[in-house]
């Protein structure tokens, strides 16, 4: 007797194994995080470096070239982007697969440590970008100074930090520098360069050492005079000693502390305010966070004097909590609904015991995932729903076929272990086929696949639970489940069924089956129909679902010499606008207003942020807002664009065009731009037209005099000096109250950024100081701003949102108008980026998750049936499912998108495995004796019940998310229609169609052997 009779047999293995799998599961659930998604890992390395004082174009050749050049012979690296703007660099590097982020910045780190770089250049900093999802945000403002704001906002972090949220990011802080500023005249005088003047300050004022001490393990570094860096203190430096006497640093540099210029200001309700975003790392749990949040914020409001206040917005982990009671509520009522089916088609106590196993299987499957750290979010709990009707399928084949042996007799503990084995391989089979098409979505790359990667986790463990549960625990209850007399309302429902089963379904199969090619020529008039709606676009195709958030972010950019005050004042009438709309619409559908400008990186951007009430409950659509924001708005002559950030929850939205432009000069390339921008700023189609190469401030361009090319100098020598002078040297950092405050050297502002006095800035030479108009001369031209550049090729980037809808068809036409034209005119290169190029890539991993997919089920059916014909018959019914999710798609008003592809890839598992267990059923009858027509019919009508119910369970599972009209189920809902359309659509050809293919392999087998036949007795004779 095997280990598993002894299993089956023993009274108390079932129990035993069902109390540990709950007690694994109550642990597992413990050990789940709540979120709203998965955590991504990006497989990236951030890489940037900064020139204080130098230009895009320097930057591009002196700092990304170099390092460029040593990423493009790693293979570890698979592409990067760089773009160069003043004063720094940055490279995005996407590394190449099996390479993660930790081995990717060590990596890096050695192969660039040897590069030189010009003088001032800042040391290299990697960093890996990571998704940290906001748990809330939250606004500090009042009519009080900023730094009484900021203090306290500093207060309020460390309060937050304390109280475990372990990242709060602070933005409208302001920021103090200690700046000492001495003239060009002086340093002439002084006969330094700026360059001089900082090595012998930070020489006086370095920390001098005295000594360690060692204590055990530990050493402790002595610091003797520890350098006082006040503005009193750095007044009294002495810099010469002259016959008139001490000559200190007071005496020709004005030294003092101010807040920085151009710094980040943040104001809401006309006040200013200080923000507070906090986020939560990837190992905490969003709600959790929200608690600590909460707690903290009644205690801190409190505390608050009456001219400040604090606004809670953004709270994310209120989407979380909404999201998962969501799913939860859904899920639940589609277990009621699979019970309800479960009771109705099936005896009291067997669908008793099928019903018991659905918490079994799940709290397996929560011990699984605590296991494998698999949170609980929207998606994974999505993996939950589409498996709540799959994993009760086993239990129904295997209850379904003992209750029948219980019928004709045999014992119920036989009747079930019998039912156990020879359900085995085909129960097996259809899950395993299952499990073949839902894992390789794990192989679906970019975001979107780290995205829906819990969906393939947690069906997979949901059906291996199920499989213990069907084959060790179900057995053993059903072995000890007595046989009772069936209730009037039973035997009404089995003598319905019974009636349905002759006189309707057995006529219908053996009709097909004498006429079979004219249900085979239906079968390709419903496929060709259906293929019409695709290519009419009646079922149009979007690369994901819309999903409208409750934030809408506006972004003014101006050209880079716009006048401060037009921008804050544009921003601010903007403001304006918003709240008008808001009144107009009863003051509840903008709940908070938040304008920003003056940023530190992009001085000539402003933002107006937008928090919106519920997705399910608003007057104006986030595209209607916008439009009533557009309207009637006067732009202003500097400003360059106009656009508003989609804000779509999910891994991102559809409808963004790029045009990728190369193969000339920065400056052709720009000219080209500029003309394709004309041309799409005229559709009506496409809106906040724009690239990523703006035009920047006038730039001196300077040519070497005669003079200077006497001396021997070079351009490089004067540029750099020239980029220290225009810009500051930072000398050190202190400790401030608010902040680390820098000590900075420069000239003055007017010496700096003005052009008249350009030529008397001093340029350091071989000991003599002399000024820049005896070395140089130039004329201003506009410089740019910013330089991009992909796997060390410059190119230009020409983006737009569309509104159409239809962005696909627009990529022939675009290339036949106006693309090849320009290429030809400017001898330039192009291709589509945005959502072509995320589209191309999401396409290419899906054929290679379609390609893994099949060739995995294609193995399980060549292993379980031996045969590769009925292999190919089972294969034949994949497409009915393809043509159920379609017209779902149709009947449901929904678009095709990404989501319903992944929808389409999982179904191919769900679909085979009623065609599995029939032709299992089929190729038994055949063993038994029956020939092979009446072994099709009795086949068909022996699983029409448990087709029918499993298939049915399936689909209520998942009706409720499919029926849901939140938006926050937007999402999801496209893989829900196509699953419960394409299954409910197949089944019904499978029990129509698969008799008629298998009667058609029968006759051809016939008809070949026959012909052999006769051919053999033919040479015989």
């Amino acid at each position: 007797m095997s280990l598993y009779d002894h299993l089956l047999k023993h009274p108390l293995a079932a129990n035993i194994l069902m109390f540990l799998m709950l007690l694994a599961g109550v642990w597992g659930f413990n050990q789940l995080q709540s979120q709203l998604f998965p955590n991504f890992e990006f497989a990236r390395v951030n890489i940037q470096v900064e020139l204080e004082g130098a230009s895009a174009e320097r930057v591009r050749n002196q700092l990304l070239l170099p390092i460029e050049s040593q990423l493009s012979n790693l293979s570890q690296v698979a592409s990067f982007q760089s773009v160069a703007q003043p004063g720094r660099a940055q490279i995005l590097v996407n590394l190449a697969d099996g390479i993660n982020p930790q081995q990717g910045r060590q990596l890096l780190q050695e192969e660039l440590q040897d590069l030189n770089f010009p003088a001032g250049t800042s040391e290299l900093s990697f960093s890996s970008p990571a998704f940290n999802e906001d748990v809330a945000r939250l606004l500090l403002y009042g009519q009080v100074e900023l730094e009484e704001l900021a203090a306290l906002a500093l207060q309020a972090q460390q309060q937050l930090l304390a109280a475990g949220l372990t990242e709060v990011q602070l933005s409208g802080m302001p920021r103090s520098e200690l700046v000492i500023e001495v003239d060009a005249n002086q340093l002439l005088a002084l006969g330094m360069s700026l360059d001089d003047l900082a090595r012998r300050i930070q020489t006086q004022f370095r920390s001098q050492g005295a000594g360690r001490i060692q204590a055990n393990a530990d050493a402790t570094q002595l610091v003797l005079d520890a350098p006082d860096w006040s503005a009193a203190s750095l007044r009294q430096m002495v810099l010469q000693q002259t016959e008139q006497g001490i000559l200190r640093l007071g005496d020709v540099a004005r030294i003092q502390e101010s807040l920085v210029s151009g710094q980040s200001v943040l104001e809401y309700q006309g006040m200013p305010a200080v923000g507070l975003r906090v986020r939560r790392s990837a190992d905490q749990d969003s709600l959790e966070n929200a608690e600590r949040l909460m707690q903290w914020q009644s205690e801190f409001v409190a505390s608050l004097p009456d001219s400040l206040s604090l606004r809670v917005y953004g709270e994310t982990w209120r989407i979380v909590q909404a999201q998962l009671q969501l799913v939860l509520s859904n899920g639940i009522g589609g277990m009621l609904l699979v019970i309800l089916v479960l009771f109705l088609f099936l005896r009291s106590r067997t669908a008793l015991w099928v019903a018991a196993g659905l918490p079994v299987a799940f709290l397996g499957t929560l011990a699984a995932m605590g296991v494998l750290n698999i949170s609980l979010n929207t998606i994974s709990l999505f993996g939950f729903i589409i498996a709540l009707g799959i994993i009760v399928d086993d239990a129904i084949v295997v209850a379904e076929d003992a209750t029948q042996l219980k019928e004709q007799g045999m014992p119920g503990d036989q009747a079930a272990r019998t039912a156990a084995k020879r359900m085995f391989p085909a129960v097996l089979a259809s899950s395993l086929t299952t499990i073949a098409a839902f894992m390789p979505l794990v192989l679906i790359g970019g975001q979107f696949g780290s995205f829906i990667i819990d969906i393939p986790l947690v069906v997979t463990l949901a059906i291996l639970a199920s499989l213990i549960e069907c084959f060790v625990i179900l057995p053993g209850h059903l072995a000890h489940s007595k046989v009772t007399a069936p209730g009037r309302l039973r035997l009404a429902f089995d003598a319905g069924f019974q009636r349905f089963q002759q006189r309707a379904f057995l006529p219908l199969i053996q009709q097909a089956m004498r006429q079979p090619f004219l249900v085979l020529s239906l079968l390709a008039v419903i496929s060709m129909l259906t293929l019409g709606l695709v290519q009419s676009g009646r079922v149009a195709f979007v690369p994901q679902p819309n999903l409208e958030g409750q934030t809408l972010n506006a972004q003014l950019a101006f050209h880079a010499d716009a006048d401060p005050e037009v921008v804050r004042q544009t921003a601010r009438g903007l403001a304006a606008k918003a709240e008008a709309i808001n009144q107009q619409l009863g003051g509840e559908f903008i709940i908070n207003i938040l304008l920003q400008y003056n940023d530190p990186i992009s001085p000539t951007q402003a933002s107006l942020s937008l928090e919106l009430t519920s997705d399910t409950d608003r007057p104006l659509t986030n595209a209607e807002l916008i439009a009533q924001l557009q309207q009637d708005f006067v732009a202003p002559d500097d400003l360059r664009s106009f656009t508003f950030g989609r804000n779509f929850r999910g891994p991102g939205g559809s409808g963004d065009l790029g045009i990728e432009l190369w193969g000339a000069d920065i400056r052709t390339l720009k000219q080209a731009s500029e003309r394709l921008q004309a041309f799409l700023q005229d559709m009506d189609e496409l809106e906040a037209v724009s690239d990523n190469l703006p035009w920047g401030d006038l730039a001196w361009q300077l040519q070497l005099t005669p003079e200077a090319v006497r001396l021997g100098v070079s351009a490089e020598q004067i540029a750099s000096q020239l980029s220290a002078l225009s810009s500051s040297l930072q000398l050190a950092e202190i400790d401030h109250p608010l902040g680390e405050l820098p000590v900075r050297l420069r000239l003055p502002e007017h010496e700096r950024n003005h052009i008249s006095a350009l030529g008397q800035l001093p340029i350091q030479l071989g000991g003599q100081s002399l000024p820049l108009a005896s070395l140089a001369e130039g004329q201003l031209e506009r410089s740019l701003d910013r330089i991009s550049a992909r796997n060390g090729r410059v190119a230009i980037v020409v983006s737009a949102t569309d509104n159409s809808g239809q962005l696909s068809a627009l990529y022939p036409w675009l290339e036949d108008n106006i693309l090849a034209e320009l290429a030809a005119d400017y001898g330039i290169q192009y291709r589509f980026t945005g959502e072509a190029e995320a589209l191309q890539e999401f396409f290419s991993s899906t054929r290679v998750a379609i390609g893994v997919a099949m060739l995995m089920i294609v193995l399980i059916l060549a292993w379980v049936f031996a045969s590769w014909i009925w292999t190919a018959v089972v294969l034949i019914t994949l497409p009915f499912g393809l043509i159920g999710a379609v017209l779902g798609h149709w009947l449901m008003g929904l678009p095709l998108s990404t989501v319903s592809i992944l929808g389409f890839i999982g179904l191919s598992g769900i679909v085979v495995n009623n065609a599995i267990v029939l032709v299992s059923v089929y190729r038994r009858q055949l063993k038994e004796g029956h020939d092979s027509q009446q072994a099709i019919i009795n086949a068909s009508l022996s699983r029409l019940r448990p087709v029918l119910l499993t298939t049915l369970t399936t689909m209520l599972g998942l009706t409720p998310l499919m029926l849901e009209t939140s938006l926050d189920a937007a999402l999801l809902q496209p893989m829900a229609v196509g699953i419960v359309f394409g299954l409910g659509f197949a089944t019904l050809l499978i029990l129509i169609v698969l008799p008629v293919l298998m009667s058609l392999v029968n006759r051809s087998k016939l008809v070949w052997h026959r012909g052999w036949l006769s051919i053999t007795k033919g040479q015989l004779g």
